[in-house]
């Protein structure tokens, strides 16, 4: 079994991966990448996603669901997409400890059990800033 921390650290990599691969695609979009509205809810500019890459917009989707159900201003470890599942970390407890989310075919999940010893950086969903039709680009 892979420990908490360990899960995190590896996490906390591809919210780097993550978070660079926006800003560079931002920087070189030259436009609006969306970002936070002025609800505090997060969007993007999206193109046209290539067919079968639909689920990389569930980012966003999650996100927003997320914040829906627990309010806004939420700090993340990590929000990771799959064809199947996005899954999303929230950061509780002064950022000791991770609530994960799940949300499939457009629909959160029930949070599952919280997750202690968690110590890594964490992001705003309005850091998040991508266009997914250019992910794979």
């Amino acid at each position: 079994m892979v420990s908490v921390d360990r899960r995190l650290r590896f996490g906390f990599r591809r919210v780097v991966v993550l978070a660079f691969v926006a800003v560079g695609l931002g920087a070189c979009s030259g436009g609006d990448g969306g970002g936070e509205g002025s609800d505090g809810s997060v969007g993007s500019s999206v193109g046209e996603v290539p067919a079968g890459f639909e689920w990389v917009s569930d980012v966003y989707f999650a996100v927003d669901a997320v914040e829906d159900a627990v309010g806004p201003g939420q700090a993340y470890f990590e929000v990771t997409a799959t064809p199947l599942v996005t899954n999303v970390f929230v950061a509780v407890d002064g950022q000791t400890a991770a609530v994960p989310y799940a949300f499939v075919d457009g629909e959160l999940l029930d949070p599952a059990p919280r997750l202690a010893g968690a110590s890594r950086q964490t992001f705003l969903a309005g850091a998040i800033d991508f266009d997914p039709a250019t992910v794979f680009d």
